[in-house]
């Protein structure tokens, strides 16, 4: 009979092995390109979860949300500087806006990233603390000296 693979504990130290060596961070999918307006909001949404919850099918979403976000920051920013009243008709820049905002919001239910299931932020919550740790700890030792990483 075959047996399940065993979890490791959130505070062994398997799992900071384990959170070192995902410490690299995701980078879009060598298929996708990103505009480099979307680099943030690609950052701050694969930095919503932990490393190892994206799936490839999940990164070409969170690429699309990211130029998605990217848009809606530009044509809110050319909308305030135009108004919302362009040739005495509403500006159709603002429907446009409300087009990229839904499609957020849809990207954003597919990547289940709206909201928690009660109960499933709690069990990710030692894992994602960890994971924090490891990253506060690599900054630290790369901040000393970046070459000493290198040596160990």
């Amino acid at each position: 009979m075959k047996q399940a693979a065993r979890r490791i504990r959130s505070d062994s130290v398997g799992a900071v092995v384990a959170a070192a060596k995902t410490r690299a961070p995701l980078d879009v999918p060598p298929h996708l390109t990103l505009k480099p307006s979307a680099r943030p909001y690609w950052s701050a949404i694969i930095g919503a979860r932990l490393r190892d919850e994206w799936t490839e099918v999940d990164l070409v979403i969170a690429c699309q949300l990211a130029e998605c976000q990217a848009a809606i920051e530009a044509e809110a920013a050319t909308l305030d500087q135009e108004g919302a009243i362009v040739a005495g008709k509403a500006n159709p820049r603002a429907t446009i806006l409300d087009l990229l905002s839904k499609r957020q919001m849809a990207l954003m239910r597919t990547l289940r990233m709206g909201g928690v299931a009660a109960g499933r932020r709690e069990a990710l919550e030692p894992a994602r603390r960890l994971e924090q740790r490891m990253k506060a700890e690599m900054q630290a030792l790369f901040d000393e000296d970046p070459h000493e990483l290198i040596a160990r």
